[in-house]
């Protein structure tokens, strides 16, 4: 398949995709749709294969990404959400939560006194 072939390929398919994923959310479907052209515009007069490359591998990841992952959510009038998946979406193992977990302590960053030293030296030596 050529270039030209492929890059007009991934275009559909982006767009394919978002007609999917966001079916009936009119905002999001013209937001994903501006976004996915931008970016096409922004990239049209491209030559370079290698970037060519690069930038369609990208397009197909996004691709990717958009269908296995992003579902709706819609407030019910009872109050609860309801979701919509599609047939693509990945789902992840789902583990509870522990309430007594032994989590560390996030780590924070120390300063030294030799930092500080040199960090005054250099000032001063630069005047």
């Amino acid at each position: 398949m050529n270039t030209r072939s492929r890059v007009l390929s991934t275009f559909r398919a982006l767009h394919r995709t978002r007609k999917i994923i966001f079916k009936n959310d009119t905002v999001a479907l013209m937001a994903a749709q501006q976004e996915i052209n931008a970016k096409y515009r922004e990239h049209k007069n491209e030559n370079d294969t290698e970037k060519i490359s690069e930038l369609l591998q990208i397009a197909v990841d996004a691709e990717t990404l958009l269908r296995e992952t992003v579902v709706q959510a819609k407030k019910s009038q009872s109050g609860n959400y309801e979701v919509t998946f599609t047939k693509n979406t990945h789902f992840l193992d789902n583990f509870p939560f522990q309430e007594d977990a032994d989590l560390p302590n996030p780590r924070t960053k120390k300063k030294s006194a030799k930092n500080k030293e040199t960090f005054t030296e250099s000032k001063n030596t630069n005047r």
